[in-house]
């Protein structure tokens, strides 16, 4: 009953299983046959065009199809052609805060600027107090040794006489021989002597210098030069200021002002042995415009084989 009944409300016919059979169980021949015979045909009539005829077979006009009342629960059956008129429109977008970015994006901004002149100012003094990482420097060395007294061998005093007496001739002879120096170097004669500063300091400078010849008057470089005096015990190498006092020169500097001091220089081998006596020499405070006496010379010059 519900088929029939939706035959008339949609004004269609449902061809069924009964209809297919009837319809196969016709008899009837599958191309109808020609009342003309073939005599009677035209032989152009199929070149012909056809015949228009005065008026046009009359059509049937569908019936129209009755609207469906609307069901509650048919949308779920039977959705509608745009699903995109039915869907619910999406709320607006909510807007978000650029505080956050803004401050992290200025943030970055100034701790750059920041690491480019932090880095700027280490390359620029490395060793400045804001460096974590400062070049190695070296630690000054320095020699502190408790001077010995010299040892100061008196003077005889002599006695005069009254009458001369006559000294023999065996006596004489052997007064008269030659006898070695103790140490294979002496001081060089009119040493020690004062003469001006020779480098840029002026008279902000004091100094002992010289220099150590052999017995040609060849230099002699790599002899140590010890200097003591007050709270003062120094070595210094000779040649290692060849190019102010010549070959085989030295300088050791005392002060950096002219000032007068008592000193004890001593000539020694590569190796530390003393090969000359002590020479006790005094510094000068005198440096004016008119005389500078601020570097005292001590020359030493071999005298034998040793």
């Amino acid at each position: 009953m519900s088929d029939q009944n939706d035959e008339q409300e949609s004004g269609l016919r449902r061809v069924g299983r009964k209809d297919r059979k009837k319809r196969i169980d016709a008899r009837k021949p599958l191309f109808p046959e020609d009342e003309t015979s073939p005599e009677d045909e035209d032989t152009n009539a199929r070149f012909k065009p056809p015949v228009k005829p005065d008026t046009l077979p009359e059509t049937a006009q569908p019936e129209p199809v009755p609207v469906r009342p609307v069901v509650a629960g048919d949308d779920d059956r039977f959705p509608p052609l745009n699903p995109e008129a039915a869907r619910p429109t999406p709320p607006p977008p909510r807007k978000r805060s650029t505080l956050l970015p803004n401050f992290l994006a200025f943030f970055f901004f100034v701790a750059t600027i920041g690491a480019g002149v932090y880095v700027y100012l280490i390359a620029r003094d490395p060793y400045s107090a804001i460096n974590p990482f400062p070049p190695f420097t070296p630690v000054p060395i320095y020699m502190t040794t408790t001077p010995l007294p010299p040892t100061v061998t008196p003077i005889p005093t002599l006695t005069p006489t009254a009458t001369f007496t006559a000294i023999p001739r065996e006596v004489l002879a052997t007064l008269t021989t030659w006898t070695p120096a103790p140490f294979p170097f002496t001081l060089v004669e009119n040493d020690p002597i004062h003469v001006p500063n020779a480098n840029d300091q002026g008279c902000n400078w004091s100094s002992i210098a010289g220099s150590v010849t052999g017995l040609d008057g060849e230099a002699l470089d790599g002899y140590r030069v010890q200097i003591i005096g007050d709270n003062f015990n120094q070595t210094v190498f000779t040649g290692a200021a060849a190019q102010i006092f010549g070959p085989g020169g030295y300088e050791m500097p005392i002060s950096n002002v002219a000032q007068r001091a008592e000193f004890a220089v001593q000539l020694l081998t590569p190796e530390g042995i003393p090969i000359s006596e002590v020479i006790y020499v005094e510094t000068s405070d005198v440096c004016t415009a008119e005389a500078q006496e601020n570097v005292t010379l001590v020359s030493f010059a071999q005298n034998r084989e040793f």
